[in-house]
């Protein structure tokens, strides 16, 4: 069903209402019975109102679609979750329907929540809007959480929500409806997705002040199947790897679920959940985008985060992406309070693949990072990763108070050097490699590095200990300031505290404080 409100009109900003000392805001199904859970059913609960909130499921392809041992070990076989809207308190039931459960892990678990365990069920008690990965351990199955997490995006109240028919609003109301492929959106426009409302397709932005809003579901499925039965016929015909980089690149012109080119300054994406993307899930060029309480889920490769333009800030948002989770190729931004589940390909921050530009000013603060413990491997990846700069520079870049659960493939993977890769266009003329400066401050992971060396862009590491590494040459430098960092309980003192200690190469330097 096509279902679109298009009125040209520039949206009159409404009086902002204040938001209402309690209440509760649960949304109708989609209407789409293959996005619902059978595994959980959640209730919530205040004052002595109960209601269902519609539990939904997102199957992963590699266990449905395309199954095969090696990409299935690397993902769930579904991801759940609920989203509901509330000020004051509420009184969440979660049931695991096909065990019982014997205990629960809330990640993160700020003052205000508590989680508990009350015949066979999980309640959780907030006070607080949040995302939050709700850890449920079930009687038999050790892999229970693993095979089917549960994720529960409590949302704060909406404002200013714009009814049917406003003028210079395309508003997409409970249902599903069908948008097709990089449908557009021009300056001064709001798109906006209601609770409950499924929309398939892809967002194309062009100008400015555009406003994507709601607490509804952005899905490009279609598109990213049809990706993948690509470039599985293109190996099968002995023509490319599946995710080889020339083949992949039909598809950079499909760009992202939402994608906003250069004109598109003073961005607002608020609220939606984006899941199942063919590449990246949002790719942004321009200045000022702000990014808050978006859900984005996909275990695609290459199904990078957020990718965005000069002066951008990312808050309060939920990422469980399969590439770079986030992309510092533009300066200045700002990501704060962020929930993250850490899978295993590339980058929580990738700070290059090869391309060369100045970029500083960057703040990461406030953020938890799950990671998934159930394989751990390595090629050129890290936390915190620079694959090759030919001529990239951070400076004034900040990354503080970073709770980390789990182990990691390694913590620091920067390679500040001259080097080709699949991934960018050597620029013209002489490379002149500058400097990359971090400071991190107040980090704590709570497993160890580990994994296994693959792959042919760390074949000079192979044999050697999983381990950060710090690696430049010529006239590229390399600063980094750790200040109260901690791995697997130990704080960093020196290069010997690392757990299979610090691979150091070119002109590194490291303080300790």
């Amino acid at each position: 069903m096509r279902r679109v409100i298009l009125l040209t009109t520039v949206l009159t900003a409404a009086s902002a209402a204040e938001p209402p000392a309690a209440g509760l805001w649960v949304y109708p199904a989609p209407g789409q019975e293959e996005y619902r859970s059978a595994q959980y059913r959640v209730r919530v609960t205040q004052g002595e109102t109960a209601q269902e909130a519609f539990c939904y499921r997102m199957r992963s392809i590699w266990h449905h679609e395309f199954p095969g041992p090696w990409p299935a070990q690397f993902f769930p076989r579904e991801n759940h979750w609920a989203s509901f809207s509330f000020a004051g308190q509420v009184t969440v039931e979660l049931e695991a329907l096909q065990a019982r459960a014997v205990g629960v892990e809330l990640r993160p678990a700020p003052t205000g929540i508590a989680a508990s365990v009350v015949d066979g069920k999980v309640r959780l008690e907030l006070s607080r809007p949040g995302q939050y990965y709700v850890l449920v351990k079930v009687a038999g199955h050790e892999r229970f959480d693993f095979e089917h997490p549960f994720f529960l995006f409590a949302n704060p109240p909406e404002t200013d929500v714009p009814a049917p028919g406003t003028p210079g609003v395309q508003y997409y109301g409970p249902g599903v409806h069908d948008i097709g492929f990089q449908h557009r959106v021009s300056a001064g426009q709001t798109v906006y997705l209601a609770g409950g409302a499924l929309v398939q397709g892809s967002l194309y932005c062009e100008g400015p002040q555009i406003r994507l809003r709601g607490r509804g579901i952005l899905t490009d499925r279609r598109l990213m199947l049809q990706r993948v039965e690509s470039a599985l016929a293109a190996k099968a015909a002995g023509q490319a790897n599946p995710w080889e980089p020339n083949h992949d690149r039909m598809y950079a012109a499909k760009w992202a679920t939402i994608y906003a080119d250069p004109t598109t300054t003073d961005l607002r994406l608020e609220g939606l959940t984006v899941i199942e993307s063919p590449f990246y899930m949002i790719r942004t060029h321009g200045s000022g985008a702000v990014f808050q309480n978006l859900k984005l889920l996909g275990d695609l490769y290459n199904n990078n985060g957020i990718i965005a333009g000069p002066h951008h800030r990312i808050l309060d948002c939920f990422l469980k992406v399969e590439d770079d989770v986030f992309c510092w190729m533009a300066p200045t931004s700002e990501t704060r309070r962020c929930v993250i589940w850490k899978q295993d390909n590339s980058a929580l921050v990738q700070l290059g693949y090869g391309y060369s530009y100045t970029t500083k000013d960057h703040v990461f603060a406030d953020n938890w990072v799950v990671r998934d413990t159930a394989t751990v491997q390595n090629m050129a990846r890290g936390l915190f990763g620079l694959a090759a700069s030919t001529g990239t520079q951070f400076t004034n870049c900040q990354i503080e108070n970073l709770q980390v659960w789990g182990d990691v493939l390694n913590f620091l993977a920067i390679d500040n050097w001259d080097r080709p890769t699949p991934w960018a266009t050597r620029p013209a003329g002489e490379v002149k490699l500058r400097p990359v400066e971090l400071h991190f401050r107040n980090v704590s992971l709570s497993g160890t590095e580990r994994g296994t060396w693959w792959g042919p862009h760390v074949a000079d590491l192979q044999g050697t200990p999983l381990r950060s590494r710090l690696r430049t040459e010529g006239d590229g430098s390399i600063r980094i300031i750790l200040e109260n960092v901690i791995i697997n309980g130990r704080r960093l003192t020196s290069d010997a505290d690392w757990p299979h200690g610090l691979l150091r190469a070119g002109n590194v330097t490291v303080e300790y404080r």
